[in-house]
């Protein structure tokens, strides 16, 4: 995928919430105090998506207060899934 097409893909499935936080996710949503809807903000407004090295993506977008928000995402069956931010 480009980095074109995954930001769309990431754009569709927060917008039609077709996308989950992995375990660990949540629990860092917890600790730096962000909420779901942040997230899915972020992803809604995807800017800038880079590949890494295992497959991931580093997809960065504007959380509700418009601040950056960089979260690592793995598509899985057209299911968008937040591992790490």
């Amino acid at each position: 995928m480009t980095e074109d097409e995954v930001r769309e893909v990431v754009r569709t499935a927060a917008v039609q919430r077709r996308f989950r936080l992995s375990n660990h996710a949540k629990e860092r949503c917890v600790a730096r105090r962000v909420a779901y809807e942040d997230v899915r903000h972020a992803l809604s407004t995807a800017l800038r998506a880079h590949e890494q090295p295992n497959g991931c993506w580093r997809v960065t977008g504007r959380d509700l207060d418009d601040d950056d928000l960089t979260c690592i995402i793995a598509i899985e069956d057209d299911v968008v899934v937040v591992t790490l931010f």
